[in-house]
């Protein structure tokens, strides 16, 4: 593209700006004041546009391109600036870039022409990345033609990140092709227990803004919950205990410190009970430990040996949005048929135990 530069260029730093030098030459940049210019053109034709708008903001300010599709902004105090350049019939698009006082900046604007096209962007109600979520998307599709893009994260918030910034969306008709803007979460860099910027998206004539949240990873507490063992030397932890859309998993642990190894029963519906906060009674449940399970509808039977930490888990289902906590009563008993240690207690007990998304 043959363009004779009416500001200094330097090394490239965000698509389509120059970093900044400084100039001897009086008559371009006072020494307290900076300068945004470029030139808006045709990405396709490599043709210069006229009459573009180019808006500068805060401020909203405005520049209109002469024959050249050249436009400049002077006298400018240090500080991060937004600039948008928009013409009839073209994609527009914009940059953020800081300044600093005495130098220049150049920032071109390659358009695209539009023939009636027009994005879609989903989800528009907003990102979460919740406690454990490090990668989400947005999807772009365009229709009627394919589209430029341009997106940037709103004061540029070290805790989150783009893949990429600009592009071209497929026309999805042509193509039933769509693209994805991917954002990744490094909890290491945020300040709070949770963060949120906006996603600004311009594809089309169109802006779309989408709100970006994530929280750091829950650390859960468990210290609340009161664990009573069938047995001195049967010791019983809590693992977690995690809601799974309408369903809660308990995982935990016993461990036979001292009574060697015997066949042991746990979970006999008979004589286990399990309710929540609410007063909801479950009496229904999926139950592993070890490498067995109850099949849905029994207790668990099988070696409990001496030494090693023997996990196990117990499902619910339908358990209500509201529930906070849940306890678990369970028969626990050396298996009559087998010899081996008389237990203490006929019972391992679980109580109040905090549920966590």
């Amino acid at each position: 593209m043959k363009k004779v530069l009416l500001c200094l260029l330097g090394v490239a730093t965000l698509a389509g700006c120059l970093e900044p030098t400084t100039t001897n030459n009086t008559d371009a940049v006072m020494d307290d004041s900076g300068v945004i210019c470029g030139f808006v053109f045709n990405i396709e034709t490599d043709a210069e546009i006229n009459g573009a708008k180019v808006t500068l903001s805060p401020g909203d300010v405005t520049s209109k391109t002469g024959s050249n599709g050249y436009f400049e902004f002077d006298d400018l105090k240090s500080g991060t600036y937004k600039v948008t350049a928009t013409a009839d019939g073209y994609d527009g698009i914009y940059r953020q870039l800081t300044i600093k006082s005495g130098r220049e900046y150049v920032c071109d604007f390659p358009l695209r022409a539009i023939y009636n096209a027009s994005a879609e962007v989903s989800p528009l109600e907003g990102l979460d990345f919740g406690r454990g979520k490090n990668t989400l998307a947005v999807t772009l599709k365009a229709h009627n033609g394919a589209l430029a893009y341009h997106a940037e994260l709103e004061g540029n918030p070290a805790w989150v990140s783009l893949e990429k910034n600009d592009g071209t969306i497929p026309d999805y008709e042509k193509t039933s092709q769509v693209e994805y803007l991917k954002l990744t979460v490094d909890r290491n860099a945020m300040k709070t227990d949770e963060a949120t910027c906006n996603l600004v998206i311009m594809a089309g004539r169109k802006e779309f803004r989408i709100k970006v949240t994530a929280r750091q990873n829950a650390v859960n507490d468990y210290s609340s919950a009161t664990i009573i063992s069938c047995d001195s030397q049967i010791e019983a932890k809590i693992i977690s205990c995690n809601r799974s859309g309408t369903s809660v998993v308990l995982n935990y642990s016993l461990t036979n410190t001292g009574l060697g190894d015997f066949h042991f029963s746990i979970g006999n519906s008979n004589y286990t009970t399990i309710y929540d906060n609410k007063g909801n009674e479950y009496t229904s449940y999926y139950m592993t430990f070890r490498d067995y399970n109850n099949g849905g509808n029994s207790y668990v039977s099988t070696k409990f040996p001496e030494g090693p930490e023997c996990k196990g888990s117990i499902t619910l289902k339908n358990v209500p949005s509201d529930v906070k906590s849940i306890t678990y009563l369970l028969s626990a008993y050396n298996d009559s048929s087998y010899s081996g240690p008389k237990l203490s207690g006929g019972r391992i007990s679980f109580k109040n135990v905090p549920v966590y998304d």
